[in-house]
């Protein structure tokens, strides 16, 4: 007859070898599951190591290390500490179903990437930078039953009510320039100009929003003409088009994919480049300004113009800003506040550094100042954290570990961990003597009841699990190239500097 789980673990401590390697042969598996899982908190992590993101390392170098040294954490008023068993599973890309299923066979089976068994997984993370990834790696997830936290997946249709047991640390994307928007017009700064690239990915989707966040402030838009359709939207754009006497561009499918309230056919637009046709086809992010793009926008601010006078603020979604910037600039475009332009010390998208064909850099530091985007994360930002204390601690720790800034899945990372262990101390019940199946749903409802501040920001899930508790950071570049968070006002260290630009 087996011997009882009581009797069992007096004599761990001295046959836990034995046992570990014969437990089924003696009829003691029942018992070693039971104790192997008190005060262990176990963790698994889906990550597509093609994309670069590492965010394995900010839990197993970073985020357990320092818990260790807190002396764990405590559920409920269970008297022991749990720790994290972290099982990491990376791959060169979590892109196809065989690859995830021969992932989830060993977490079903308890095993660690190895084959080993080390116990019943109580949560997974996952890991990727594409939306595509995040939602086949949460439906896959779903038939197991176990609750997943993705530390990125920021588009919004990603999450459904088909993976309840799904949550996504990352703010919408099409929120981005929901914050700077709200804040003009907390400034009663009224009109705006928001221009997109053609493409119906993030860039077009963000512009596509932004002008749902306008219509929602009921902000003046000055948007394209029918001059101005009439002269470019055939050969250079994808979706304006004259709509009886006016101009519109966007498709109202668009918004209702996204559930927005824009009326297409009877609002003013945006303004739209299909940069790639404009320019023979190249993908548009090269690190120097585009002759075509810039007059392209010089036809933008003449129609702008036209219509009574330059706007309080600009929206920029295209993906070459340096080709907005530049006609900006020769145009003298008096705007207060510009958003998606240049904004920082790079040559990438994003960058104010220009480098051209013979590799020569340069930095129009007077075109770019006070420039203004928006993203999940900036290291100057300093929320609180119910763990690490303040992001402006986590950021020092890990400079001082790494040598470097945390982006924004080290943080989000961070962040996630965080969430999962407060809510468990905050709405958990004791997990040693449940099954794993009511462990795996004490712990989805603690995550799912979360309204917390964290390194990354508010985090609160909608119905649908993605986290909408709070804003993007909103951050603005300085005289000296640097940038420093602007918004959300109570975590940031600057206030947002108007007017710009410089000249």
């Amino acid at each position: 007859r087996p011997l009882s789980c009581s009797g069992f673990a007096l004599v761990l401590p001295v046959v836990l070898s034995v046992v570990v390697m014969g437990a089924n042969r003696f009829g003691l598996a029942c018992c070693l599951a039971q104790t192997a899982v008190a005060g262990v908190l176990r963790i698994a992590m889906l990550e597509s190591m093609q994309e670069g993101n590492n965010y394995g390392r900010a839990m197993s170098e970073f985020f357990i290390p320092q818990l260790e040294e807190m002396g764990g954490f405590h559920v409920a008023d269970e008297e022991e500490a749990y720790s994290i068993g972290f099982s990491h599973f990376g791959a060169t890309v979590y892109n196809s179903e065989s690859i995830v299923e021969e992932a989830l066979a060993k977490i079903r089976a308890g095993q660690n990437p190895e084959g080993e068994y080390v116990g019943d997984f109580d949560v997974i993370f996952v890991g990727s930078g594409t939306g595509e990834n995040n939602q086949l790696m949460a439906r896959l997830i779903e038939r197991e039953g176990i609750p997943n936290v993705h530390c990125s997946a920021g588009d919004p249709r990603i999450w459904t009510a088909e993976t309840p047991h799904a949550f996504g640390m990352h703010y919408p994307y099409t929120w981005y320039s929901r914050g700077l928007l709200r804040e003009a017009s907390q400034r009663d700064l009224k009109s705006v100009v928001i221009i997109r690239t053609g493409f119906q990915t993030f860039w077009g989707e963000s512009g596509m929003a932004a002008r749902e966040w306008a219509r929602e402030l009921d902000m003046r838009v000055i948007g394209p003409s029918l001059d101005w359709c009439r002269k470019y939207a055939e050969s250079y754009t994808r979706t304006c088009r004259i709509v009886g006497d006016a101009c519109r561009c966007g498709l109202q499918s668009e918004y209702d994919e996204f559930g927005y309230k824009m009326d297409v056919e009877n609002m003013v637009s945006f303004y739209e480049i299909d940069e790639m046709r404009s320019w023979g086809w190249q993908w548009p992010d090269a690190p120097y300004p585009v002759p075509i793009l810039v007059e392209l926008v010089h036809g933008i601010i003449e129609d702008v113009r036209a219509q009574g006078g330059d706007p309080d603020v600009v929206v920029s979604w295209l993906i070459n800003g340096r080709s907005a910037q530049v006609a900006m600039r020769e145009a003298l475009f008096n705007y207060k506040i510009g958003f998606g332009l240049p904004n920082e010390n790079s040559t990438g998208w994003r960058g104010y550094v220009d480098r051209d064909e013979n590799g020569t850099e340069s930095r129009p530091m007077n075109d770019v100042t006070y420039n203004m985007a928006a993203g999940q994360f900036h290291p100057g930002i300093d929320f609180k954290d119910p763990i690490m204390g303040s992001t402006s601690r986590m950021v020092s720790l890990w400079q001082d570990q790494f040598g470097t800034l945390p982006n924004d899945n080290d943080a989000t990372t961070t962040a996630a961990a965080a969430v999962v262990i407060t809510g468990l101390q905050k709405f958990g019940t004791k997990l040693a003597n449940l099954s794993i199946e009511e462990r795996r749903t004490t712990i989805r409802y603690a995550i799912g009841a979360v309204n917390e501040e964290t390194v990354s920001g508010v985090v609160a899930f909608n119905r649908f699990g993605q986290n909408t508790g709070g804003l993007p950071v909103t951050w603005q570049v300085l005289e000296d190239g640097s940038t420093v968070p602007v918004l959300p006002a109570s975590a940031a260290p600057a206030t947002l500097r108007v007017p710009a630009p410089s000249w």
